[in-house]
Formats: structure tokens, sequence, C-alpha cells
């Protein structure tokens, strides 16, 4: 996984991916998917939209939400990346000290297939200027 940050902090752990949500910053930020290693092909999103959920616990009350349908994620098919962004308003409104966990789903368009992409925790950092 490779890409460009702003507003988060990605932290690997094993084979999650944990956040750091930096609130009433802009976040944006773009996950590459490819092959193999970091130097592979760039994975064919063609057909595909994306939706991702932060929630409190695994079944709790949703936190912020991701969709491509909503302009949130951004999708280039032919890079295989996806481009998560909110505005600083948005993340200025998200409950400061907020734990809990996330995940990021790619759903084929003609088929309604669902495979889980990403997944792990996240917290809100508190902004200290306001």
């Amino acid at each position: 996984m490779t890409g460009s940050f702003s507003g988060v902090e990605i932290v690997k752990n094993g084979k999650d991916v944990d956040l750091q949500i930096y609130q009433g910053a802009n976040i944006d930020f773009t996950i590459l998917f490819k092959t193999g290693s970091s130097t592979g092909a760039a994975i064919d999103l063609t057909g595909k939209k994306a939706r991702a959920q932060f929630r409190k616990s695994l079944r709790g009350t949703v936190v912020t939400s991701f969709e491509s349908t909503a302009s949130s994620i951004t999708i280039d098919s032919t890079a295989g990346s996806l481009r998560f962004t909110k505005s600083s308003t948005a993340t200025a409104a998200l409950e400061t000290i907020t734990e809990g966990v996330w995940d990021c789903e790619l759903v084929t368009i003609s088929t309604g297939f669902v495979a889980k992409v990403l997944s792990g925790g996240f917290r809100v950092i508190p902004e200290v200027t306001i």
C-alpha cells in the first residue's frame, strides 16, 4: 500500500490499517492497490464502487462515512486508486477522542459482489486551534 496523505496518519498494523484523523483538518489521502509489491501493476477497479464506514464499535454508531457515490471517495480505475476526501468542516464536527473501527469495501456494480479491502481501528485527535 502506497499513497499520499493529508489530515490523517496511517499505520499498517499487520493486516489492519489504523488511522488517526485530525479533527478540523481536511482529509485527503489516496491508497493505491497494486499486484504483489509496491512496484507491481495497478489493480483495475473498473466497474466498482467503494464505501467505508467508521463506527465507535463493530455495530455501534456511525461516526463518519465515505462513498464513491457521494464523491467522498474518488476511484481512478486504471491507476487502481481510491482517494478519500473530507472537508475541515466535516472533521471539525467529529467527536474528540473518539476511537473505533472502520473498513472499506469495493462493490462490483454489475453483480453486487462485496469485497472488504481495508479495515482497522481509528482515533480522532482533538483540534486545539479553532
